[in-house]
């Protein structure tokens, strides 16, 4: 996955903090395990773009950037837990 296909689908560190924040304000959302929060975190920093633009995508790994975001998942968890979210 390369860093242009993170930018085409608007991930990055503070997108994945800000939409994580959003889903864990969520009394109703449950994550099972990492992977499911990750792939809400990117469905969410998804819908702010325009459904016509995340068509017109086609060559992005979305596995691969669901996997980023899993990765940052235990610095975001931590920053909500410093900033008491």
């Amino acid at each position: 996955m390369s860093i242009a296909d993170r930018r085409r689908a608007g991930v990055n560190l503070l997108s994945c903090l800000k939409a994580a924040k959003k889903i864990m304000s969520n009394s109703e959302f449950e994550a099972a395990n990492t992977r499911e929060l990750a792939q809400a975190i990117l469905e969410e920093i998804q819908s702010k773009k325009l459904p016509q633009l995340r068509d017109a995508e086609p060559g992005v790994d979305w596995d691969a950037i669901i996997a980023f975001i899993e990765k940052l998942l235990p610095l975001i968890l931590q920053l909500l837990a410093i900033f008491g979210i």
